[in-house]
């Protein structure tokens, strides 16, 4: 009796060490594909090629942007009600600033490396940075005058 009691602990033994490899290769596989799929050891540059001018292959923005090395980022997705609305604020904000910064849109649902990267939490979400390096964010609607001074004040 002793010596089937033995016999069955080994099975179980290895019955376990199985199924935890089969765990461990399945949690593997798991993310190795949503790394494929969703490009999480992609850079910036190549996750969004319209913002490899303004944000560079390493996320911080060129000083040949603007004379004064400002970008300004609206991070916002398609189905945001208040992005829409920010949208339409950052249509006539865009004009006032030519020249004094570079504007650019990022849509998180596409972007979603770009986004944890500036830790984008809630959308909109407007970041300035100055010579690459983050001076301001706002998180919810602004209006033009808040930005349009904010974009000033980081551009002199």
């Amino acid at each position: 009796m002793a010596g089937y009691d033995l016999t069955e602990r080994a099975m179980f033994r290895k019955a376990l060490i199985v199924n935890i490899l089969i765990f461990v290769l399945a949690a593997l596989a798991v993310v190795g594909f949503a790394t494929w799929r969703y490009g999480l050891t992609q850079t910036a540059a190549s996750i969004a090629p319209g913002l490899a001018t303004a944000l560079g292959a390493d996320g911080g923005a060129s000083s040949a942007n603007s004379a004064s090395g400002v970008t300004l980022i609206d991070f916002w997705a398609p189905w945001c009600g208040p992005c829409q609305t920010q949208g339409k604020i950052l249509e006539q904000v865009e004009p006032k600033i030519a020249g004094l910064a570079a504007f650019q849109k990022v849509n998180v649902d596409e972007d979603r490396a770009l986004a944890q990267q500036y830790g984008i939490r809630g959308i909109p979400t407007l970041v300035i940075l100055k010579h690459g390096k983050e001076v301001e964010r706002f998180v919810g609607v602004r209006d033009a005058e808040t930005l349009i001074a904010a974009v000033k004040k980081h551009s002199l």
